[in-house]
């Protein structure tokens, strides 16, 4: 299946709190490293830590990805 998720928006929905890296590890009991590879896309962000972010965040988990969490195909 050639899919993606699209972006993931944690950065975004970050820093609409004003919160830094550190600050929303110290919240979740992530470690900082992870979250800003999440925000980068170097490594996918999981749906069990994707509820744990939104309800940290106070939003909804597909409020995390560009496309919610429906897939989209993969330009060729």
């Amino acid at each position: 299946m050639d899919t993606e998720l699209g972006r993931c928006l944690l950065y975004e929905r970050r820093t609409e709190k004003g919160w830094t890296q550190q600050q929303l590890a110290d919240k979740t009991n992530f470690d900082f490293r992870q979250i800003s590879q999440w925000e980068t896309n170097e490594r996918v962000l999981m749906l069990k830590n994707a509820f744990i972010l939104a309800n940290v965040l106070g939003c909804d988990p597909r409020a995390l990805y560009e496309f919610g969490f429906r897939l989209k195909k993969r330009p060729k």
